[in-house]
């Protein structure tokens, strides 16, 4: 579920992404709320996936979708606006601190969800369609098609890796967190008939599987974020989301009536009724 949605994006994307982009949003470290806000005005024409501040982190585009916020770079970007000045904000002071660690565990958190390496890209990495953690400035000097330079030349880009190294890689909205530990994931495939599906699987335990409809999967996201996957492979996890309910359910010695393959058939029969068409531009799940 995203807190400020905004006009100014893009339904989709044209791929997987693979960089982390880091910004600075030139307003002091404690308005991140009302930047995300002022992103919903269709005149601001700029958005970002995050923002990041002292009174909070909140969405504005969920990062399966396009945010506009480093021209070269959003199509493949997860954009992240933290609250600060480029060339006066001192990320060591307290507040400037406290901005790059809540900063350090959603870039944890993202990496995790997207498969992104924890790590700074060169420029010729960059040019060369490495995936990894940069700044709008290096999107400027390497698409050229922007002339922003944040979040400046002292940004504490060492500390920020360390932290996100180290990071649990839990998702955290403004209002939400879960358990590093929990067993239900969300995930989402395009099936054979061309629409998105989206089920919650509990892999350990009690749960097995369901469908979900969009509505719902948007409202989960910000707690568990989705996992884009084959659908070969989220078969593979349906079936085996009922087998760990079933061995869960024997293990406290109750009956086991459930048939794994009937309740997985149950769901792709759901999900053709309630699938969400696919976007057309998307090349991958």
């Amino acid at each position: 579920m995203v807190d400020y949605p905004t006009p100014n994006m893009h339904v989709g994307r044209l791929g997987r992404p693979r960089l982390v982009v880091l910004h600075s949003t030139e307003t002091p470290t404690n308005t991140a709320r009302a930047v995300a806000k002022n992103f919903q005005d269709p005149a601001a024409r700029a958005s970002a996936h995050w923002v990041v501040g002292t009174d909070g982190v909140f969405t504005c585009v969920g990062e399966s979708d396009t945010a506009w916020a480093a021209p070269g770079a959003n199509h493949d970007g997860i954009q992240i606006e933290q609250a600060g000045y480029a060339y006066r904000t001192d990320w060591t002071s307290a507040d400037g601190a406290q901005v790059v660690a809540q900063t350090a565990r959603l870039v944890a958190q993202i990496c995790t969800r997207w498969g992104i390496p924890v790590r700074h890209l060169t420029d010729a990495e960059l040019a060369n369609g490495h995936p990894g953690i940069v700044t709008h400035a290096q999107i400027s000097r390497v698409y050229r098609q922007s002339d922003h330079t944040d979040p400046g030349p002292t940004y504490p880009m060492a500390t920020l890796l360390a932290q996100a190294s180290g990071a649990p890689a839990t998702s955290t909205s403004s209002a939400t967190t879960t358990r590093e530990d929990t067993p239900m994931y969300l995930i989402r495939t395009t099936t054979p008939w061309n629409t998105y599906a989206y089920a919650l699987v509990c892999l350990s335990g009690l749960g097995g599987a369901r469908a979900i409809e969009q509505s719902e999967a948007d409202y989960y996201y910000p707690v568990l974020g989705v996992r884009p996957v084959g659908w070969a492979t989220w078969n593979g996890l349906v079936e085996r989301a009922w087998a760990a309910h079933a061995a869960a359910v024997k293990a406290i010695g109750g009956a086991v009536d459930v048939s794994i393959s009937d309740e997985v058939d149950k769901i792709i029969r759901t999900i053709k009724e309630i699938g969400a068409p696919a976007p057309t531009q998307e090349k991958t799940a």
